[in-house]
């Protein structure tokens, strides 16, 4: 049972993922967790909440949390992202010194202490090689994903301090194919819809396989690391 706590009196942390797989472990990796009537958890003395796929989800949601009266000391946006250059393997997690979105405007972090790298924020999920090679040199970033920016600009709005950690859950040479793109863009796939597209084209079931056991890897690195910056 969802135990009814109102964060609005809350002025610590606020994790913030884009969808559940993103943070369950992050969320088990504490004894003393309670789920909140409105779909977020307490974590020790941590909020953590979901935010949806894409930019205008995010943005909604951090929105919503606002309302409720909470003001963070710390909002920490994390999750999956695509890499965009060599060398930053499955399971490689960035503490980003900054964020960029595809019309240029850039915001900095506030932390961790120790930040590096650019996280690029796009409309749509990235699956090619070529255009993430080419995105990468284009905003000189590391990794790709789709709500960081919406998530910082609300931070900057409001004088909330802001970070952002991420983890590779394909690299820079891994295609994800356009029906998997598209199955996996709004964040929520019913097993009825994954059936379906087996049906129409068995050859997915490998792909199925290994981003399965990816993003599982993926997740657990990233609740490692959180769990240790957050100290």
């Amino acid at each position: 049972m969802a135990i009814d706590v109102s964060p609005a009196t809350f002025r610590g942390t606020v994790v913030m993922f884009a969808i559940d797989r993103e943070a369950k472990p992050f969320i088990k990796s504490f004894a003393d967790r309670a789920k909140l009537a409105n779909g977020r958890w307490r974590c020790g003395d941590l909020i953590v909440d979901c935010l949806g796929v894409g930019m205008t989800s995010a943005r909604t949601r951090v929105d919503e949390l606002l309302a409720t009266g909470c003001v963070p000391n710390l909002l920490v946006v994390a999750g999956f992202a695509g890499a965009l250059r060599k060398g930053l393997p499955l399971g490689e997690v960035v503490a980003a010194a900054g964020v960029i979105d595809e019309s240029g405007r850039k915001w900095a972090t506030d932390w961790p202490a120790e930040r590096t790298g650019r996280v690029l924020t796009c409309d749509q999920m990235i699956g090619e090689p070529e255009v993430k090679k080419q995105l990468g040199q284009q905003y000189q970033a590391d990794v790709v994903e789709m709500e960081s920016a919406a998530v910082a600009a609300v931070c900057r709005q409001h004088g909330i301090p802001f970070g952002c950690v991420r983890v590779v859950s394909d690299d820079v040479d891994q295609r994800l194919s356009p029906r998997l793109k598209t199955l996996f863009s709004s964040g929520q796939v019913s097993i009825v819809r994954v059936l379906l597209s087996i049906v129409r084209s068995p050859r997915i079931i490998p792909e199925l396989i290994r981003l399965a056991r990816q993003t599982r890897y993926a997740a657990d690195q990233l609740a490692r690391r959180l769990g240790e910056l957050l100290k």
